[in-house]
């Protein structure tokens, strides 16, 4: 216990897709009482990029923004 939980995911129940990921929902829900900070992200449209080398970039960004919490 005291540790933080921390969920990056495309699928999340929004106001304009009420059941999308409520899977994702469910487990976040299922496991927050063993964690003392539950933090989920959700973007609801995660455009690919066109260059691949931004892809990556963005990839490395994400990565370190997860590795600071």
């Amino acid at each position: 216990m005291g540790e933080s939980l921390t969920v990056a995911t495309p699928w999340y129940p929004a106001p304009n897709h009420p059941f999308g990921g409520a899977f994702v929902r469910d487990k976040v829900e299922a496991v927050a009482p063993l964690f003392t900070d539950v933090n989920v992200y959700h973007v609801e449209d995660w455009p690919l990029p066109k260059e691949p080398l931004v892809g990556r970039i963005d990839r490395r960004k994400v990565d370190e923004l997860l590795l600071k919490e």
